[in-house]
């Protein structure tokens, strides 16, 4: 009875493990793609892509406003990739920018886990 019980919280913690991980994979990539998208509003409104600076000084009532805790000042990391991204501009004037997120244990990469920083990009980031 004890075996059967030590082998059933063994495949419990390991599930949940990997539970974990993709809920944190995805918020992190649901954060990235909500700056993305609201990077696309403002350039929709305004034909230019915004510093991190104009989104995070936008009026609440806009809907490209992102709370100034949403952006990094370094690299995502896994301490603080599912609340938190790092926005980099390209280009003068601006012509688009990368939005670098954490990427957990994803297993969309090459090696099958990609833990690790992802970009997502908006606009044209040729020379960023």
């Amino acid at each position: 009875v004890v075996v059967v019980i030590a082998i059933l919280a063994a495949i419990t913690i390991v599930s949940y493990n990997g539970i974990t991980n993709r809920a944190n994979a995805s918020a992190s990539k649901s954060l990235a793609s909500g700056v993305q998208k609201k990077a696309e509003l403002f350039y929709a409104e305004k034909n230019i892509y915004p510093t991190q600076s104009e989104l995070t000084s936008a009026s609440v009532d806009t809907p490209f406003a992102v709370p100034s805790t949403t952006f990094a000042s370094a690299l995502p990391t896994a301490t603080n990739g599912k609340t938190q991204v790092q926005y980099v501009t390209c280009g003068t004037p601006i012509t688009g920018a990368t939005i670098i997120y954490w990427g957990f244990n994803a297993t969309d990469g090459t090696n099958g886990t990609d833990a690790g920083t992802k970009i997502l990009t908006v606009g044209t980031v040729t020379g960023c």
